[in-house]
């Protein structure tokens, strides 16, 4: 299972999760015209996205309808926790999946802001955990997911506290869970202030952080890391990823890193003349993830700087 999460994170490719995010971006205007279903076939039916990605993320209706496989793209799978779900059921789901030649499972488990205990942590660490062994379990590549609230005008600092503080915890549950990271691929968002927070962060000093915070709350031998855009542009989190990519290489750090992008690729493939030109929105998409690729070898040509 190790050299399988390893294979994921080779020659800088990355994942594309077609999440809630992404159904928001493709079903809102100002880009009519465009099902989020018929945008989710052009992904799964394109022969040009294999150069720079490894798998592509879809809901697991998506899978069960019989949706067909990419073109050198490995499929997986999304799942919400937490969903009052035994362990039973997550590995009768996951094998279901697994048959049809899924080849991860994408856990998140955050918690709505209002439900954060006091000095507790944003995620539902031990249910993450639970996630990962019932994936390996069924030999599926676990991917999970930590990503930052957005609380708006929240500073850098609130972002790498919070970070730090869930990765901990979720290091921790998944050695009480007795699973192997080395097959374990981690999906957070880089440590970059709020949305809607005037001051953000310059590349290096993402990037200073955001190894930092890796290097503080997780082990050595995780199978990789995969960094959200988290809101922002393709721009701005290629520019963050470079600066990422180039700082991990400098530092010789230990895991493999690569981009995990939602929402910059995906509205970056909309901005496009006509929305109902599907050849248009392809050849965009296409593009937005050879330049997320780039970025996370370390080339400025992708990083539009």
């Amino acid at each position: 299972m190790a050299s399988k999460a390893a294979s994921f994170m080779a020659h800088d490719r990355g994942v594309l999760v077609l999440d809630d995010y992404a159904h928001a971006a493709v079903t809102a205007p100002p880009w009519p015209g465009l099902s989020f279903d018929r945008y989710t076939e052009l992904v799964l039916q394109s022969t040009g996205l294999s150069p720079f990605l490894s798998a592509v993320i879809v809901s697991p209706d998506t899978v069960l309808d019989g949706a067909p496989h990419l073109h050198g793209v490995e499929v997986g799978v999304r799942i919400r926790l937490p969903g009052g779900r035994t362990t039973g059921d997550l590995r009768r789901r996951l094998a279901a999946m697994a048959s049809r030649k899924v080849k991860l499972a994408e856990w998140r488990a955050n918690l709505p802001v209002g439900r954060v205990p006091r000095g507790g942590v944003h995620i539902a660490a031990a249910q993450l955990a639970a996630g990962a062994a019932a994936s390996l379990a069924e030999g599926v590549t676990p991917i999970l997911t930590v990503a930052m609230p957005d609380l708006e005008s929240h500073s850098q600092g609130v972002t790498h506290a919070a970070t730090a503080n869930a990765l901990m915890a979720l290091s921790a549950a998944l050695v009480n869970a007795d699973v192997d990271t080395s097959a374990v691929l981690l999906r957070v968002n880089m440590i970059i202030s709020g949305s809607t927070n005037r001051t953000q962060p310059p590349p290096f000093e993402v990037a200073q952080s955001t190894l930092a915070v890796l290097g503080e709350s997780i082990a050595d031998d995780f199978g990789g890391v995969l960094f959200l855009s988290s809101g922002q542009s393709l721009d701005q989190a290629c520019r963050n990823l470079l600066a990422i990519a180039d700082l991990a290489h400098q530092q010789s750090s230990p895991w493999p890193i690569t981009f995990g992008f939602t929402r910059a690729v995906v509205d970056e493939s909309l901005d496009v003349s006509e929305v109902r030109n599907e050849q248009l929105v392809h050849d965009a998409l296409v593009r937005a993830c050879d330049r997320a690729s780039q970025s996370a070898s370390g080339s400025t040509v992708g990083a539009a700087v």
